[in-house]
This record gives C-alpha cells, structure tokens and sequence, in this order.
C-alpha cells in the first residue's frame, strides 16, 4: 500500500443533523445553566464532554450552539 502526505487541509469539519435529538435534555439543560452562569458573572465556564465513541457528543454541542452566541475552544484526541 502506497501512502501519501497530506499537503493541506481547507474548509471547516461540519455535520449536519437532519432528526431531531432524542434523550439528552438533562446534559442539554447543563450546558444551558453553564451559558447562563458565564453571561450572569461575565466568567468563563468549562464544560468537557466526555463519552464513549458514538454516543452522541458532536450531536450534543450542535444542539447546543445552535441555539446560543458563544465563543467556543474545541479540542480533539487522538485514539
């Protein structure tokens, strides 16, 4: 198998949900109150979602910015 560098990355990773979300409003509600604390004291709130692969952390963030302004650092790990 022959393999090639990668040159360049453009463009910003993005998904896009089509169904609604089902069965995360307890951790949709603590991202709401952490938003809430943050613009009440004007501080900055660390939340760090954690959970195994598919277990919809991606879809949980969306649901939430979509909703709010926000200024957001996301990281990422490696396997």
């Amino acid at each position: 198998m022959t393999a090639y560098p990668l040159l360049a990355v453009s463009g910003e990773f993005e998904r896009r949900f089509a169904t609604p979300m089902v069965g995360r409003e307890r951790e949709l509600q603590a991202l709401r109150a952490a938003y809430a604390r943050s613009v009440e004291d004007r501080s900055c709130q660390l939340f760090t979602v954690l959970g195994s692969a598919g277990v919809g952390k991606s879809r949980l963030v969306a649901e939430f910015l979509g909703a709010h302004q926000a200024r957001v650092v996301r990281g990422r790990c490696l396997s």
